[in-house]
């Protein structure tokens, strides 16, 4: 099976399911098997269009944790929304950055800082509708995993575009 292959089955594999929830759950499978991720190192963010600002959607625990305002300096997510670009940056954690989300405990491996992260928006037509990172944490950059390629980010890129459409006007 080839790449657009799986694209296909992916999108078509969205389309069936009828709740947002499901969709979350499902692309949020698909981006941690696809980089070898944890859970927790993949984040999708929805875009508010009346308070310009992102919220999570994914994680769940942390739908209620507050947004991130386009305006806010040294946020990537705000960033990538803003230019509408997607980045790929493998020294993360020594890059300025908001670092509040960073902070919340999600299971019990604690609270371990982002290393290396690609950050993608969500654009269906000319409308951002959100913003998909995916990291690596660790308490050393050399100790979590590979570096981001540009093949990875382009993957990425080709997954948000598929992802995005799904998540508006969700029936449940």
């Amino acid at each position: 099976m080839d790449l657009e292959e799986l694209y296909t089955k992916f999108d078509a594999r969205l389309a069936a399911l009828p709740t947002l929830d499901q969709k979350l759950d499902t692309a949020a499978k698909a981006l941690w098997q696809a980089f070898n991720v944890k859970q927790d190192e993949v984040a999708i963010f929805a875009f508010d269009e009346t308070f310009e600002s992102l919220r999570f959607l994914w994680p769940k625990k942390l739908r209620t944790a507050g947004a991130v305002p386009l305006s806010a300096h040294h946020s990537l997510v705000a960033k990538t929304a803003s230019e509408r670009k997607a980045s790929v940056d493998n020294s993360f954690a020594t890059t300025p950055h908001v670092f509040i989300f960073e902070r919340f405990r999600l299971d019990i491996t604690g609270k371990i800082p982002i290393q290396k992260i690609m950050s993608v928006p969500m654009i269906v037509g000319d409308v951002v509708k959100g913003v998909i990172q995916v990291s690596r944490k660790g308490e050393a950059r050399e100790a979590c995993g590979p570096d981001f390629s540009q093949g990875n980010l382009a993957a990425l890129v080709r997954l948000a575009a598929i992802i995005a459409p799904h998540l508006e006007n969700p029936a449940g």
